[in-house]
């Protein structure tokens, strides 16, 4: 019996490495050839020039291609800090130039102030007639101006006042260019005469009549209508306002020619809004 051949079977159902290869692998490595040496090998020419893995002068010069850890974390952080820098500097520079602008928008809308007119008096010499159709008389108006503004001169293009009862105009006249300087006031006198085709409606004719009889007092209102423009050193800017002075009572006599007065304690302020 072959106990050889019995174990080698028990091996191989086992798991365990046969030994018939082994033997096979040491044949074949006692079958090359004894000449097969390093002899036979051709090195190349710079064979000399390659590091030798038997000793410590094997390195490499990474330095012109690469940097350490250390410095390349080191350059990102200056690399970001740069660049953060010029980001908050553009910002700020930009908040500047916006808060800038927004100074000036601020100061041409609310920076500057619209000039005062008041009502120093208000006269109608000639008595007042009222007819059927119409309310003719003369009104001499004499209205104050002021420029409130420091640094800032008006320059009044063009302008008109009117005298009106209820929402009747009566009568209007032309304001003539003038100029105010800063802190400065000026009164502005108009003589108005009735418009000639002025009608009114019998109803309100009928009531100021009656006022008239009874109280000696009507109601009559100012407006003022009048384009100019802010002017200094550096910049200039126009506007137009509407100066609305309301519920100017004027006492009159009993007489159709009786003159009339307005009553007041102090001058009459005015609002005027731009337009």
């Amino acid at each position: 019996m072959d106990f050889s051949k019995d174990i080698e079977r028990q091996k191989s159902v086992m798991g365990y490495p046969s030994m018939t290869r082994h033997n096979q692998y040491i044949s074949h490595q006692q079958t090359i050839p004894s000449s097969y040496n390093n002899s036979s090998f051709i090195m190349p020419s710079n064979y000399n020039n390659y590091p030798n893995n038997n000793n410590n002068s094997y390195s490499v010069n990474y330095s012109q291609k690469y940097l350490p850890l250390q410095d390349q974390i080191g350059n990102n952080i200056n690399t970001n800090s740069t660049s953060f820098g010029r980001y908050v500097t553009t910002m700020m520079l930009i908040l500047i130039m916006s808060m800038i602008m927004f100074s000036i928008v601020i100061w041409m809308l609310f920076g500057k102030e619209k000039p005062q007119f008041q009502i120093m008096s208000l006269q109608v010499p000639t008595g007042l007639m009222i007819t059927s159709t119409s309310m003719l008389g003369n009104w001499q108006v004499n209205v104050s101006m002021k420029n409130p503004n420091n640094e800032l001169d008006i320059k009044v293009n063009q302008g008109k006042v009117g005298i009106f009862y209820e929402t009747n105009l009566l009568a209007e006249n032309i304001i003539d260019p003038f100029n105010l300087g800063e802190k400065r006031s000026t009164f502005l006198f108009s003589n108005l005469t009735t418009l000639p085709g002025t009608f009114l409606e019998n109803g309100i004719l009928l009531e100021a009549n009656g006022s008239r009889n009874d109280s000696g007092v009507l109601k009559f209102a100012v407006q003022i209508n009048m384009g100019y423009e802010y002017s200094s050193k550096t910049e200039s800017k126009r506007e137009r306002i509407r100066v609305y002075c309301n519920d100017l009572k004027v006492q009159f006599g009993h007489g159709s020619k009786d003159k009339g007065e307005l009553i007041k304690d102090e001058s009459v302020d005015c609002i005027g809004t731009t337009i």
